[in-house]
Formats: C-alpha cells, sequence, structure tokens
C-alpha cells in the first residue's frame, strides 16, 4: 500500500522523537547507527541512505553501480559495537560471549578457591547513570514495524508475523535487552554480567530470563549448569570457557590456583598454564577424587562466567529485515517520498536476493583479503631496520604466490556453484519490446533482484580466472555474460575488450590468425552495441585498428575512427625529491617546499600555486558538488518511485540512466538557465541554496560541505556558463558512468578568470582509458586540460628542467 508523505524537516520536533535530554548518556559519537549489512571500511562514493522497511534497508546498499561501491559504518554506544553485519544472523552459536572490560571493572578472586566468587569492584564515588524508562533504540524497532507491516506483511510467513507479536507483549526491559543485543555486529553468546544497559533497564538478569523464557533467546546460567531454552545452547567445555573471560580474568584464575606462567603475559600463557595444572591434578588423584577435583577448575570457570545470552536465531534473522538507520539528530533534504510494495512481489523474491547478498559479502570479504594477506607478507620480509630480507625473499615470494592461488580459487569456486542459478534466473526473467530486460518499475530497480547479484559476482568472478589464467573458461564466463541485456548493462563495453584481449592473446589451442579474427568480431559487435558506453568504446576501437593490421586487411575495407581520435592533452613535468621507497600497493611519499612530507597530488599543487593558481586535490568532488547544488531542487523533485524513505540522500534512480529521462524538461530548462552568457543566475543559485543548507550540514550524495562556498563560486565563473552547462548536461545523462576519473587537482585563477584540470601521475603511471575520456570531453568543452608527471629528482640539472 503506497503512501504518500511529506517529509518533515529534521531541525523539527518529532511527536515520537525521545527527547534529546534521554539521550545524554549516549556517546557523542552515537548519533549514526547504521545497522544493516556493515561492509570492509574502504573509501567509498556517496550512498543513499534509506530506512524504515525491508524494501529501503537493502535499497540503500545497492543503490551504486555494484555491491563494492556501497559503504557502511560502525557506531559504538557503550563501549558496544551496533554494526550489523551480513553474516550475523547465520554466525555460529558457540563464538564467544563479548568481553569488554571496560564495561565492567575487573573481578578480583580470594584465596578460597572452592567457595568463593569473583564479584566486580565498585566505584563508590562513581555518579548514577539516570535512568530512562524508554529508549530512542527499541521506539525505532516499533517504528519498523509500523512501516513496515502496513504495506508489506505479505514478505513474512505466519510465523514471523507471531513473532513479531511475541516481541511486542514481552516486558518493556526485555524489549530494551532484545533490541540492544540485536544491534550488535554479531549474534554469539554474550555476558550479561559484562553488558551495562542500566541506563534502560533496572534488573538485567530478569530481562534475560524473560526473553528466554518465551524463547527469544537462549541462557545459559553456568553458576548452576542450568541452561534455558536449550534448542541452541551447549554448556561450555573446558578449554573453550577460558576463551570467553578476560585476560585480567584469566590471571587472578591463575593466581588463585598458584599456576601463574612463569614466563609469558599473553592469553595464550594464562590458558596453558591452568590446562597444564588441571591435567596434573587429574593425574595424581584417584578417579573419584579427580572427577571433583577437576570440577573445581571448571565450577570455578563457570562461576567466573555467570549467565551468558543468545539471541534465537529465527528472531534474529527475521528482525534484520526491519533495519533503518537512525539519523535522530542528521539533516536529510526535504522532499516528497511515496511508498511502493512492488519492489519484491513474494517472500521467495526477498529470500533469493537475501541469500545472494549474504553470498556476495562472503565473495568479496575473501576477494578483499587477497592484497591485505600480500602486503602483509611483504611486510614480514623487512627486517627491523627497514631494509628487505633477501635471503628470505624467494622463499617468502613462492609462499604467497602459493596462498594468492589458492584464495583466487576459492573465490571461483564460489561463482562457480551459482553459475547455474544465474543462468536459470536470466532465462526466466521476460524482455520487453527493446530487448533491454525492463519493466514498469525502471531499469534501476533491477539491483534489487538476486539476478543482478550474481553477474556482478561472476563479473569480478572473471577476475580471479585470469589469475588463475584460465583463460578459456573466463572468455566462456565472459561470453554469457555478453549474452544476457538485463543486469549491469553499463560494463558491457569492458566485458567485450576483455573478451577481445582473451580471444586474440591467450587462446594458445587456435590458430593465431583465427583468434584474431574471433576478437575483432567481438570489438565489432561490441561498437554496434547500443549499451556500450563511450568510455569503453574508445578502448575497442583501437583495438580493432591493430587487428586490422595485424589481418593485413586492405586499407580501404578498414574502419576509420580517425573522428573520434581523443584529442592528446598538455603535458609538464616536474621533478621533486621522493623519501619513500618503491613499494607496490602504497602512495608515495615526497619532500615538500617547507621539507615536510607530502603526497605526489600536494607537489602538483605547490607547482602550480606558484604559477599563480589555487588549487583543491578533488577528483570529481568539486564538479559533482556543483552539479548538485545547481540541480538541487529538480533533484528531489517528487519522481514516482525514487523516494522510497524520508532518509535519502539522493533518488534511487540517480544513479542510472532513468533519471535525466524522468526529468528532462527540469533539466533542459536549467540547463539553459545556466548557460545564459550574460547572466550571473547560475551563481545565484549556487549561493541561495547553498546558505540554505551549509548551516544545517545536510547529508546530500555527492556534496562535502568541506568544500568552501568562495572556492566554488570562484571555479563556476571560471569555467563559464556555458562550459558549465556542458557539464551538467552530461553528469545530468551519465551520473553514474562519470564518478570515476575525473582529473586529480582542480586549478583556478580568479583574478584572470581561468579555470584548469590537471591529472597528477607519479613515476611509472599511466593514463586509464577513463581519464583519458574526461580529459577529451573537458577539452571539447573549453576547460583546459594538463597531465602533470612528477618525476623523480636525481641533481641540480634536472631542477633545470622544470618550466
Amino acid at each position: 500500500m503506497g503512501n504518500d508523505t511529506r517529509k518533515k524537516s529534521s531541525s523539527s520536533s518529532s511527536a515520537t522523537r525521545t527527547p534529546k535530554k534521554q539521550r545524554t548518556h549516549d556517546n557523542a559519537n552515537q548519533k549514526r547507527l547504521d545497522f544493516f549489512f556493515t561492509k570492509p571500511a574502504t573509501p567509498q562514493p556517496d550512498k543513499v541512505e534509506c530506512g524504515d522497511s525491508i524494501l529501503t534497508s537493502v535499497k540503500a546498499i545497492a543503490t551504486e553501480t555494484g555491491i563494492t561501491d556501497i559503504d557502511g559504518n560502525k557506531t559504538y554506544d557503550n563501549k558496544e559495537n551496533v554494526g550489523s553485519t551480513l553474516n550475523s544472523s547465520s554466525a555460529s552459536t558457540q563464538q564467544p560471549p563479548a568481553t569488554d572490560s571496560s564495561n565492567t571493572a575487573t573481578p578480583s578472586l580470594t584465596d578460597s578457591p572452592a567457595t568463593t566468587a569473583i564479584e566486580p569492584t565498585t566505584d563508590s564515588t562513581s555518579t548514577a547513570t539516570p535512568f530512562f524508562e524508554n529508549s530512542m533504540y527499541t521506539d525505532q524497532v516499533h517504528h519498523m514495524m509500523e512501516t513496515v507491516l502496513e504495506g508489506e506483511s505479505f514478505l513474512f510467513t505466519s510465523d514471523d508475523l507471531q513473532r513479531f507479536d511475541r516481541f511486542k507483549q514481552l516486558p518493556l526491559e526485555s524489549q530494551h535487552l532484545f533490541v540492544r543485543l540485536w544491534m550488535r555486529t554479531q549474534r554469539r553468546w554474550l555476558r550479561v554480567n559484562k553488558l551495562d544497559y542500566s541506563s534502560n533497564i533496572r534488573d538485567i538478569d530478569q530481562a534475560a530470563l524473560a526473553l528466554a523464557n518465551d524463547k527469544v533467546a537462549h541462557v545459559s546460567d553456568n553458576s548452576n549448569d542450568r541452561v534455558v531454552a536449550t534448542a541452541e545452547s551447549t554448556l561450555f567445555s573446558w578449554p573453550g570457557i577460558l576463551d570467553f573471560l578476560t585476560v585480567d580474568e584469566l590471571k587472578d584464575f591463575t593466581t588463585l590456583y598458584q599456576c601463574a606462567p612463569k614466563e609469558g603475559k599473553l592469553r595464550s600463557d594464562y590458558v596453558d598454564a591452568l590446562t597444564t595444572a588441571r591435567e596434573q591434578t587429574m593425574s595424581l588423584i584417584s578417579l573419584n577424587d579427580h572427577q571433583s577435583r577437576s570440577d573445581t577448575f571448571m565450577s570455578k570457570a563457570k562461576e567466573i562466567l555467570g549467565i551468558c545470552i543468545l539471541l534465537d536465531e529465527s528472531y534474529d534473522t527475521v528482525f534484520h529485515r526491519l533495519n533503518i538507520p537512525n539519523l535522530a539528530d542528521d539533516i536529510t533534504p526535504d522532499y516528497i517520498y511515496y511508498r511502493t510494495s512492488n519492489v519484491w512481489t513474494s517472500i521467495e523474491d526477498l529470500d533469493h536476493y537475501e541469500k545472494a547478498f549474504r553470498l556476495q559479502y562472503e565473495f568479496e570479504t575473501k576477494m578483499e583479503s587477497i592484497p591485505f594477506e600480500r602486503r602483509k607478507r611483504q611486510q614480514q620480509q623487512i627486517d627491523a631496520d627497514g631494509t628487505p630480507n633477501y635471503s628470505t625473499k624467494a622463499k617468502k615470494d613462492a609462499d604467497t604466490q602459493l596462498m594468492e592461488r589458492q584464495l583466487w580459487m576459492d573465490c571461483w569456486v564460489m561463482c562457480e556453484n551459482i553459475l547455474g542459478l544465474w543462468e536459470e534466473l536470466v532465462h526466466q526473467r521476460p524482455l520487453d519490446k527493446d530487448d533491454m530486460g525492463g519493466d514498469h518499475r525502471g531499469y534501476y530497480m533491477r539491483r534489487f533482484e538476486a539476478g543482478y547479484i550474481y553477474t556482478h559476482m561472476l563479473e569480478h568472478g572473471t577476475k580471479a580466472l585470469g589469475k588463475l589464467q584460465e583463460y578459456s573458461l573466463e572468455a566462456l564466463v565472459l561470453q554469457k555474460l555478453i549474452d544476457q541485456r538485463i543486469y549491469r548493462l553499463g560494463k558491457r563495453g569492458k566485458w567485450y575488450d576483455r573478451l577481445a584481449l582473451i580471444q586474440s592473446n591467450y587462446l594458445k589451442d587456435i590458430p593465431e590468425r583465427q583468434r584474431k579474427k574471433m576478437a575483432l568480431q567481438t570489438c565489432i559487435s561490441g561498437i554496434q552495441d547500443p549499451r556500450v558506453h563511450q568510455t569503453h568504446m574508445n578502448a575497442i576501437q583501437r583495438r580493432i585498428q591493430r587487428l586490422e593490421r595485424d589481418l593485413c586487411i586492405p586499407r580501404r575495407e578498414q574502419h576509420d575512427f580517425s573522428y573520434l581520435t581523443l584529442k592528446k592533452p598538455t603535458e609538464k613535468i616536474i621533478h621533486a625529491e621522493r623519501i619513500s621507497d618503491t613499494i607496490t600497493g602504497k602512495k608515495s611519499s615526497w619532500r615538500g617546499d617547507d621539507g615536510a612530507e607530502i603526497s605526489v597530488e600536494e607537489v602538483s599543487i605547490q607547482y602550480y600555486n606558484k604559477q599563480g593558481y589555487q588549487g583543491l586535490h578533488a577528483e570529481n568532488g568539486v564538479i559533482t558538488m556543483l552539479f548538485m547544488l545547481l540541480f538541487w531542487d529538480i533533484i528531489f523533485s517528487p519522481v514516482p518511485g525514487a523516494f522510497e524513505t524520508p532518509y535519502q540522500t539522493a533518488p534511487l534512480d540517480l544513479w542510472s540512466d532513468a533519471f535525466y529521462v524522468e526529468r528532462i524538461g527540469l533539466i533542459n530548462e536549467r540547463l539553459d538557465l545556466i548557460g545564459q552568457v550574460d547572466s550571473s543566475a547560475y551563481l545565484d543559485i549556487i549561493t541561495k541554496v547553498d546558505d540554505q543548507h551549509r548551516p544545517l550540514q545536510t547529508l546530500c550524495a555527492g556534496v562535502n560541505w568541506n568544500y568552501e562556498q568562495i572556492h566554488l563560486l570562484e571555479i563556476a565563473e571560471c569555467m563559464g556558463p556555458q562550459s558549465l552547462s556542458s557539464l551538467c548536461r552530461l553528469l545530468a545523462e551519465e551520473f553514474g558512468h562519470r564518478q570515476g576519473g575525473m582529473p586529480d587537482l582542480c586549478c583556478w585563477n580568479y583574478t584572470e578568470k581561468r579555470c584548469l584540470f590537471v591529472e597528477v601521475k607519479g613515476p611509472g603511471d599511466k593514463l586509464s582509458e577513463t581519464q583519458k575520456v574526461w580529459l577529451d570531453t573537458l577539452s571539447n568543452m573549453g576547460i583546459p586540460t594538463e597531465v602533470c608527471y612528477v618525476k623523480i629528482w636525481t641533481g641540480e640539472d634536472e631542477l633545470l628542467k622544470n618550466d
């Protein structure tokens, strides 16, 4: 059921919002919680943040062109990790409880092992924690349930709906405990005596038992060898139970039994000491006495451990479909949102998508671990003084290659397992009249299908096959990706180019001339494909020319792309002193004019400063922000399906071709206004929007309020209205395709009204195809561009070559 609602300004009070004074006990860094599918931290593009439904919990993640383009955040509250990970609902139930000793003072032991328990110490001078009956987190969960079940209850089974009702009937403090445990990164056993939720829960033991009695959680009372709700619970055995204790507790434990390690203070040292002492005791006494004595060690460990709690997996899973970011203190743009319920038409569709999402998370994690392992092994080859250790380098290199090959193999096996399912999904999905696989929901909605995620995985799986030198299989998978015309259409040019490269160079079982003919036919198909973007077209055209020369095709029959040749950008060469060693994958360090350590981009900025320019290392940041400010009202104008919740920072279709099509009239009218030569209307628009939203720090994709308004206005004026209009048209039509490859530096001389974009290249760096296209595009728009090559200074003579 749709719900057309005007998003209220976040600066105004909400009737249901918890008063700010109630949140004073929370850490100041916890203004924002992202509950769903936290991804490893890598610099990512701006995302659309969605909330209050299963629909939009995942839309925020899938909005970019690929899943690796979405970032996630982890926040901490009461020293508890509250970010939810993708695999939380499938985490092992036997994981050790959290042992955050910062929440509870270090326990101490007395000298009586048989009767004395470890009791937490308290500070009598500490200020009591304020108590609040209501919790903002619990309120948000209730809000999620109401919103989702209003229009999308059909995506839940009757058992799921009963679980929601059972949660609502829990005592209020038990609800608070459930929500705080569910918000954690992983579903795992937790020690109740290490949880500090005293601001909302007076008796945490009673709240835990209430959850267990209603079968919402499993509780293990180790001090009494009692487990409530035993479906998933297991009494902890030796020595696994020691993994649940803190190092300080282990230290006191060994002191109590007079078995402290003589050397070493690590956790493993204390565990080994306790295990050895227990085994020695078992071997020195009779069986009956041994049984009694050995239980002393176990009983004491259980006594220290106390009550443990684990959320029931079924509750953890179903509540993860209700995720919503807590943006109580963040300001998002004002727009009209309209909730739809046709993203998934059945429970099966949603289940398929969730399973695909979890599988991709595992795949992405494994892919990202490969360069990390390589860097770690490279670091192991360096001695303490920073010099390479060549005595073990050869062996280390061999071990590294073997390790990487196994990781690449594991990645491909995951892709191979879903290949058949992917083909079935592609064949089942109907195509529209344009043979583009679209439907009434729009192309950008396909990212919420399992087939989209599997296509993304297979695309990256071809990289694994290349690393494994399985070129025949890689060519087969690439051909399958090209044959489908439904998912990730913007990547088709890249697939054509890679397939042609493999066919011409790596299929050694095929005669060379036949290979080159195959590659040429693939390239010709690529340039005839209307879905191939211009950023990939130039590379394919150059490959055609090379193949036609290799095949000795008569000139009159060869393709002529001379009219499409990219202009060669102006080049500058400067020299500087490099102070870092050459290490693959690590940014280089250089000495600045003042002797400080700086990056290669900062070296270039210092050079252009001497030429009279101001400079920003912004890449696409400045251009994107100017576009968002100039088209703010149009971007957030009401379009069906573009705004699903009040928490978005951009329309869902911004990164797709549908953005321009749906707003073509408004966009063209604004472009005409910007392009008026004798008008400063575009500067007035930038100033007005900036003045309105900068004080509020409004969250918006592509907007970085660290850029000063005066700099934005000067850059826009130096570009000129016509060039700025042409650039905005490009972003409006191809926003999703133009987020990479932008020149590193934006330089301007306001006095002379000159703007210059500079791509910086260090030693050994070359221009990518995307960068070449951007440089050519900007030049054609009348915006000067340069490539600045920074080379290593080897003597005074080199400085004389600096212009």
